[in-house]
């Protein structure tokens, strides 16, 4: 008996101390291996891979272990494995000051220290990985055994980071370190998406899913985004991240209900939300099922845009994690689209064999491909496959942004998104998944309004040189220049097949087709005359243009009456939402020009919010009269 309470008074006692180290809770041990080499004064002179670094902190909870080497010539142990919880997370943030730019690059000796980390680690359970960031080849070159033997022999992963200076980085090298692992990947990135590799590296790591990963994106001044994710509900907790390079960005979080999580709303929502100088990050346990969407707003951009990035990632017994893609393509490029698909049963993947997978390609100029992704390779001695799914596809003939959605059905289903770029990221493109109606679709009647969103720096866009036409007719387009949106509210629109096309800057060009199958007056017409026009149903009565236009934050909407009638003014926003009712009431024959006259509109919608920059018309009805106009609200 007494052996037996000797042997319960043992577990106990080694439960506490494994307890203690954090050995019952890890998840994972990540080593941060990054190079502070003197080329990196020029390559990273705003610090972006040490906020990378710390997003990444930022982003971890209290069961995953940080370390973090800095190398140049010589490595450095600036912290070994740190809980990355509250007090743990200011520690690592902390020694991350520490990195300086000066010496020679030697590879070898980051991976070696980075090794000695992991090797240290009482966290027995944990998965164990090596991120190593560097711009430039090894001084000293040695053979792969010498890089990563250590890691070999242990079945440690190493992820390896090659940031872009022009050619200086030595990709071969990083890919044979990282392909040497068995789950290891090479990156290239550059400043503009360093922050969403490091965030998709850690779901990676600890096993999350990748839902959304579109690293890229441009904003402007007061201009207002929305990208949308799906979620799903094997998701059991979700990170939006936002990353960008400076200035300010705010980003809103939008649930499927429809309810907006802001930064002051979160903490009483039970959402987490984080804020730094270049990324800020929303937390949701048991997020609701369906799509989220992330509203966008540059406060703070200077007059050239800003770059950004979003990463979605949930927590899943049912990972998917798309390869990694290229920070940017060239027209003639093959784009490998390839899928890693597992599920957990306790902390260890198993790959999921069967599944069945394909993706859809929506270009730029709004027309969809499809591809199927296959499971041809091997896992074991039976070629039952190793859950990676690819294809290729080979067909990057225009520049912009591809956007890429991932279909995987295996007794659940998911789909994953990923944005490319064909050209320079901060070239003006016309965006594929902003036209209205979209590419290929078939309407019921006539739409409202035709439109598209030009990406890219305000400063590049010369809305001169902008042409929309209507089945070969120059029609008069309206352009917000906030928004960069192009649009159109056609009068009449016949049934049958009608084609759009769009030209920017001279030289961009884009068309695309949709058809009608009622055709006639639009009923967006049903509710509005023709833009710009005056529907004088009674010799006198006429709605004249708002002023002042484009106005912030409110507005006075001048008319007349020819007799007295009830009167009422309705705004909508350019998709022809219904967004504030004036009630004016009864009033009599006159004029309603003046300012204590007017009919007079605030800028807010009916739950008393202020509405975004952009482009809204209003209405003014009686009985027998209507008539509408356009204004533009500039932030």
């Amino acid at each position: 008996m007494k052996n037996i309470l000797k042997l319960a008074m043992g577990i106990v006692l080694l439960t506490l101390m494994f307890s203690s180290v954090g050995w019952s809770q890890s998840v994972a041990d990540i080593v941060l291996i990054i190079d502070s080499s003197g080329s990196m004064e020029t390559n990273d002179s705003g610090g972006l891979r040490i906020e990378a670094a710390r997003q990444l902190i930022d982003l971890s909870d209290s069961n995953v272990y940080i370390g973090i080497v800095d190398f140049d010539h010589v490595a450095k142990n600036l912290v070994s494995l740190t809980r990355a919880d509250d007090h743990g997370k200011d520690t690592l943030k902390e020694v991350l000051e520490d990195i300086d730019s000066d010496g020679y690059t030697d590879i070898a000796a980051g991976l070696q220290l980075g090794a000695e980390i992991l090797d240290a680690s009482t966290t027995f359970t944990a998965r164990r990985a090596a991120v190593l960031l560097t711009d430039g080849f090894d001084s000293d070159p040695k053979t792969l055994e010498e890089y990563v033997g250590t890691y070999q022999t242990n079945g440690w992963n190493v992820y390896t980071i090659g940031l872009d200076s022009g050619g200086e980085v030595d990709r071969p090298l990083l890919e044979a370190i990282a392909a040497e692992t068995v789950e290891g990947e090479y990156y290239s990135v550059t400043l503009d998406n360093i922050q969403s590799v490091y965030h998709t590296i850690l779901a990676k790591i600890t096993l999350k899913s990748v839902v959304l990963a579109s690293p890229s994106g441009y904003i402007n001044q007061d201009q207002t985004i929305e990208k949308g994710v799906k979620i799903d509900g094997w998701v059991t907790n979700a990170n939006f991240g936002l990353s960008w390079g400076g200035s300010t960005i705010e980003m809103v979080l939008i649930d499927p209900s429809g309810a907006e999580i802001t930064p002051t709303t979160a903490a009483s929502l039970g959402i987490s939300y984080q804020a730094a100088q270049t990324y800020v990050i929303y937390t949701v346990d048991a997020p609701i099922q369906g799509e989220w969407k992330m509203r966008l707003t540059g406060t703070d951009i200077p007059l050239e845009g800003e770059p950004y990035s979003i990463v979605v990632t949930g927590t899943s017994d049912f990972v998917t994690n798309l390869l990694a893609f290229e920070p940017s393509y060239t027209i003639g490029d093959t784009v490998r689209i390839g899928i890693r698909i597992e599920e957990k049963t306790g902390d260890t993947p198993h790959p999921i064999i069967g599944a069945t997978t394909s993706a859809t390609v929506l270009r730029p100029d709004g027309r969809i491909e499809m591809i199927d992704l296959l499971d041809d390779g091997t896992h074991d001695d039976n070629d039952a496959g190793d859950g990676i799914y690819a294809g290729n596809y080979a067909n990057l003939d225009k520049l912009g942004t591809y956007l890429i959605r991932v279909f995987v059905q295996n007794g659940f289903s998911r789909e994953i998104q990923q944005q490319i770029v064909v050209g320079a990221l901060d070239n003006v493109y016309i965006d594929g998944s902003t036209l209205v109606p979209a590419a290929g679709t078939t309407v019921s009647t006539a739409p409202r309004l035709i439109s598209a969103v030009i990406s890219g720096p305000a400063g590049r866009i010369d809305s001169d040189s902008i042409v929309m036409k209507i089945d070969g007719k120059v029609v008069s387009h309206v352009y917000d220049n906030v928004n960069q949106l192009v649009s159109f509210a056609p009068a009449r629109l016949s049934r049958g097949m009608h084609t759009v096309s769009l030209t920017v800057n001279d030289d961009i060009e884009t068309s695309w087709t949709f058809t009608i199958v009622s055709g006639g007056i639009s009923r967006y017409d049903t509710l509005m005359v023709l833009l710009d026009s005056e529907l004088n149903l009674f010799k006198d009565t006429y709605l004249a243009q708002n002023y002042p236009n484009p106005f912030n934050p409110e507005a006075w909407i001048p008319y007349r009456l020819s007799h007295p009638a009830d009167v009422s003014i309705q705004i909508y926003d350019n998709l022809g939402n219904i967004v504030r009712t004036l009630d004016i009431g009864l009033k009599g024959a006159g004029t309603y020009m003046s300012r204590s006259r007017a009919a007079y509109w605030d800028g807010k919608n009916e739950k008393g919010e202020r509405v975004a920059s952009g482009i809204f018309f209003y209405t003014l009805r009686t009985q027998d009269f209507s008539a509408t106009r356009r204004m533009i609200i500039l932030k």
